[in-house]
């Protein structure tokens, strides 16, 4: 009689991955161990978020969106205070020129006006 040589675990595994209705009975043979199914709870459980970390991860989101939006709103005031000057500047600029054309105008009728009185 020949003894056969012993099976590996590698050929175990490739055996499993061949035949899904074996690995289904496995599955359902190692769930039903109460040790292998807590086993298998306490893994998955250390994978799932509980609500505490929901909650922290929502207060961490709230912090960044204020944070943000507090870099944001301290972006926009400034620009929008650049612009104020900007507009400030154009404006008292603007006078200016105003005031230049109406000198000038003067200027024009008042020498119409004596050019008229000499004239007459």
């Amino acid at each position: 009689m020949t003894e056969s040589a012993p099976i590996t675990a590698e050929q175990i595994v490739e055996l499993f991955r061949r035949d899904a209705r074996a690995r289904r009975e496995l599955a359902v043979l190692l769930v039903s161990e109460p040790e292998v199914r807590l086993a298998i709870v306490n893994a998955v459980l250390r994978e799932v978020a509980t609500k505490e970390d929901i909650e922290k991860l929502r207060r961490e989101l709230r912090e960044e969106f204020r944070r943000e939006l507090e870099a944001l709103r301290q972006y926009v005031d400034r620009r929008f205070e650049r612009l104020e000057a900007e507009v400030r500047e154009l404006n008292r600029r603007l006078w200016w020129v105003v005031g230049t054309l109406i000198v000038g105008w003067l200027a024009v009728v008042i020498e119409q006006l004596l050019l008229y009185l000499v004239a007459r």
